[in-house]
This record gives structure tokens, sequence and C-alpha cells, in this order.
């Protein structure tokens, strides 16, 4: 009999919880947007990439495979 009431009430306690939790972020976001500082904008030097290409690798198709004859 206890097991059950403790599965109630720790099933409302997690219901609560999570509506609690909720509306805190609901409530704290709006209070966040208000009072945010605009962001700095920071600009990054140009980055030079200085390589050379790899050959493509080979597929088992274009290794050399014999083309697969089909009769018409």
């Amino acid at each position: 009999m206890t097991d059950n009431i403790l599965s109630a009430f720790f099933t409302f306690a997690v219901l609560v919880g999570g509506t609690v939790a909720i509306g805190s972020e609901w409530v704290d976001s709006r209070a966040a947007a208000a009072s945010r500082v605009a962001a700095i904008e920071v600009t990054l030097p140009p980055v030079t990439v200085i390589g050379r290409r790899v050959e493509p690798t080979l597929v088992a198709a274009d290794a050399g495979v014999a083309p697969v004859q089909r009769l018409q």
C-alpha cells in the first residue's frame, strides 16, 4: 500500500519540479533579454591555406575490374 502512495507522490513531485523548472526558465529568459549587453563584434585576420590536392582515391569499379557482361 505504501508503495502506491509513494509512487503517486514521486510522480506528482516530478511533475511539479518540471513545471517549476520550465516556468523559471521562461520568466528568467525575459529578464535576461532585457538586461543583455550588446555583443562585441570581433574580426579575425584572413587565413591563407597553402597545400596540394591529393590524387583521388580509386574505387573498386575504377580499379580495372572487368565490366559485367549482360545477355541481350
